[in-house]
């Protein structure tokens, strides 16, 4: 059975938290991320409760909890975000789809080296119409083909903010396959984990 990641879970809500992480636990997820803020002691607590596993997002370099702990930010244009992954280290960078078309070969070989993963987020999708959709596919999956060649497999999250918005794994790689991703599910693997770390969790 896989064992599948989310790992930008957007919900602040408790109770909204427990209820989407009882629903994707039944999709065969397994590892999930979300944001270190105010709650986050609780949100361990309910990760533990549905024994799932988890990993932290966070923006501090003095995290509270450093062993499960990745360091993620957000893209805002090419020549920022290049400076910012030079004086940090950067684990994920998401690129909402408003951004996407920012993205080229010369980013993708320069967080290559340093081993920064790009996200995009699934629920971006969600609200696109068809000529929207259109426009963007053919650059999304120039960018996602290009990065698995440069060997750092990018990873989709749901980054869902609502529960409405909950899609299963098997249909977002059934998506990625559409725009012409191989292989989609492993993107979606808890295996794409590994190259987060420099030491063991999985």
């Amino acid at each position: 059975m896989k064992k599948y990641i989310d790992l930008y879970i957007r919900i602040n809500s408790i109770d909204s938290f427990k209820n989407v992480l009882y629903k994707i636990k039944e999709f065969g997820y397994k590892y999930i991320g979300f944001e270190e803020d105010q709650i986050l002691d609780k949100k361990i607590e309910i990760c533990n409760l549905y024994r799932l596993d988890y990993i932290i997002r966070s923006k501090k370099y003095v995290p509270k909890y450093k062993e499960k702990t990745v360091y993620a930010t957000i893209f805002e244009n090419k020549k920022e975000s290049m400076e910012e992954i030079k004086r940090y280290k950067i684990n994920i960078i998401t690129v909402y789809l408003s951004k996407i078309n920012e993205l080229d070969e010369e980013f993708i070989n320069f967080i290559s080296q340093r081993r920064t993963k790009i996200e995009i987020l699934y629920s971006d999708f969600l609200y696109l119409n068809y000529g929207e959709l259109k426009d963007l596919i053919p650059k999304i999956s120039r960018i996602m083909k290009y990065a698995i060649k440069k060997g750092l497999s990018p990873i989709v999250s749901s980054g869902i903010k609502e529960e409405k918005e909950i899609r299963s794994p098997k249909e977002v790689a059934a998506f990625l396959r559409c725009i012409g991703i191989e292989d989609a599910e492993l993107l979606l693997d808890v295996k794409n984990l590994k190259e987060l770390f420099v030491y063991e969790v999985l």
